[in-house]
């Protein structure tokens, strides 16, 4: 039996990864690649040019590390009350798997 060290796997490159959520562990994993943020963006139905007959994206990502720092940062601001669009997002999941009686919890307590 051979006892040598695996190949180095190097950096795994995460950037078109879809928007994701998972239980591993002991959390939760939520994320999404950078490319597959830019395309969210530019294809944000609220970001659409409707004047236009052939209703084109109104922006295009020109710095995708730029762009997905300030998507975190949007992620992450408080408002006056202390919570994030994260927080509030946690909130609303955590009340919806618990109206839909979800498994885990005493839900006569």
């Amino acid at each position: 039996m051979s006892h040598e060290p695996l190949p180095a796997q190097g950096q795994v490159d995460v950037s078109g990864m879809p928007l994701r959520c998972k239980a591993v562990g002991g959390g939760i994993d939520m994320g999404i690649g950078t490319l597959a943020l830019c395309f969210a963006a530019e294809q944000h139905p609220d970001l659409w040019d409707g004047e236009t007959p052939c209703s084109v994206p109104v922006l295009k990502i020109t710095d995708v590390q730029a762009f997905a720092l300030e998507v975190a940062r949007a992620i992450n601001a408080e408002s006056e009350d202390g919570s994030t669009l994260l927080t509030r997002m946690l909130d609303a999941a955590i009340l919806k798997a618990v109206e839909s009686g979800c498994e885990g919890v005493d839900h006569g307590a």
